[in-house]
């Protein structure tokens, strides 16, 4: 979300969204603004952060203090809650906790909002001055036609992004890396048509790229090189990938898609990517790449495109280093 009114809460609203990648329910959401935001003037947001309605008090001071390591980059925070029914005293208090624990790390937060949902038309309220007024359907929205011509994919709830990863029969065929070096040029020119043509992977590209990355951290990174310009579609192709692929595959494929949705600011599908290699490595019995947790914590700090980016290229200089052998 970036360049929006701080005068019109609806555009803040809407814009909630296409910048988590889904329509949020039963949650409160916390816009994070880049810092000394001027009455009448617009907004970049350096964050969005989804918590649910019933709020762990603990958990959400965690959030709220890993966001803290670079308040620098935070001015201030407008809370939505979004639930259908009205905003209970218990409702304010827990809402009331988590203002007071941005409040702590010298965040103060601007407005205090409150809409029934943000999938259709409603009206919003402002919980402290009791202004309210009309929002538009979700998919009527600006940013959800900017997040269309991006080919950016809004799903209908959180859980629904976790099934854009969920694995497709039959899975692709694991051959033997017979030749490495040949394998791998194959897989990369492969690789860079498909992301620059927008063209589907083939299953002989699914292949290709689970036995290269099982191989060698070298050859995985050589791989990733080829979608730093092209995040969104590196995205979309590493996704096709982690649902034919299985076991080792399967979850550098996972990893690999958080990457990508991380550098193109999808920090909710780079998550969920995250907690689902997690899940590959407990059934497996082997520990979370050190990796997945480096991700993990780059996640929870808001930044722009290009501090992502080298954030990025130091974590794929130092594969080697992060459980990639």
């Amino acid at each position: 979300m970036s360049e929006q009114s701080l005068n019109n809460p609806a555009d803040v609203l809407e814009a909630i969204p296409a910048g988590l990648g889904f329509v949020p329910t039963d949650s409160i959401v916390a816009v994070l603004l880049s810092p000394a935001p001027q009455a009448g003037s617009t907004m970049n947001a350096a964050g969005i952060v989804n918590f649910p309605k019933h709020l762990n008090a603990m958990r959400a001071l965690t959030v709220v203090t890993a966001h803290s390591l670079v308040a620098s980059q935070i001015g201030a925070v407008i809370l939505a809650a979004v639930w259908d029914g009205p905003v209970t005293d218990y409702d304010r208090s827990r809402l009331g906790a988590l203002e007071a624990g941005f409040g702590r790390h010298g965040i103060p937060v601007m407005r205090t909002l409150h809409v029934t949902t943000l999938s259709e038309a409603a009206l919003w309220a402002d919980l402290d001055s009791g202004e309210s007024g009309p929002t538009h359907r979700h998919q009527d929205s600006l940013p959800a036609a900017r997040a269309r011509a991006k080919g950016q994919t809004v799903a209908d709830s959180k859980a629904e992004v976790a099934d854009e990863y969920a694995q497709v029969d039959p899975p692709a065929p694991m051959l033997a890396m017979a030749e490495p070096m040949s394998m791998l040029l194959d897989a990369s020119e492969e690789l860079a048509q498909v992301i620059s043509s927008h063209a589907a992977p083939s299953e002989h590209l699914v292949t290709a790229l689970g036995v290269v990355i099982s191989h060698s951290a070298r050859a995985h990174q050589a791989l990733l090189a080829l979608g730093l310009d092209a995040p969104e579609r590196a995205a979309a192709v590493w996704t096709v990938a982690a649902t034919r692929l299985r076991n080792e595959a399967r979850t550098w494929a996972l990893v690999s898609a958080a990457i990508f949705h991380y550098l193109a600011g999808n920090g909710t599908r780079a998550a969920a990517a995250l907690r689902l290699a997690d899940q590959e490595c407990a059934a497996a019995g082997l520990p979370t790449p050190r990796l997945v947790d480096a991700l993990r914590f780059e996640l929870h700090a808001p930044t722009d495109a290009d501090a992502a980016r080298e954030k990025i290229l130091f974590l794929l200089d130092h594969l080697d280093q992060l459980d990639r052998t």
